[in-house]
């Protein structure tokens, strides 16, 4: 079996420097190809529990950039399962490339 691949991905995923921003970019990117509405609940759990923004309004920021370069579009609202979101309101997005009529 060729582990090469899989030594490259463990790799990437542990190198020195490796930031959160860099996760999330990552996570936002898999979610909008996905096909399926997602939350900020399921960007959290792409990332995993070890690793947290630098700042509590990161997430939202980065929802904001894609949502203003045009990668995803609103499509609703939904309860956070979240434990510190105490099951605040948050909304749901797709990716535009998946959206039915693109907007």
């Amino acid at each position: 079996m060729n582990t090469e691949p899989l030594d490259q991905c463990l790799a990437a995923e542990t190198r020195p420097g490796r930031t959160w921003a860099d996760r999330a970019e990552e996570a936002m990117s898999t979610l909008e190809r996905n096909g399926t509405p997602f939350t900020a609940d399921d960007l959290r759990e792409l990332i995993g529990p070890d690793h947290e923004p630098h700042h509590p309004n990161a997430v939202g920021a980065l929802f904001n950039q894609h949502r203003r370069a045009g990668l995803i579009r609103q499509v609703g609202w939904h309860t956070s399962t979240a434990t510190k979101r105490n099951g605040g309101s948050h909304r749901r997005w797709i990716g535009v490339q998946n959206s039915e009529d693109g907007q």
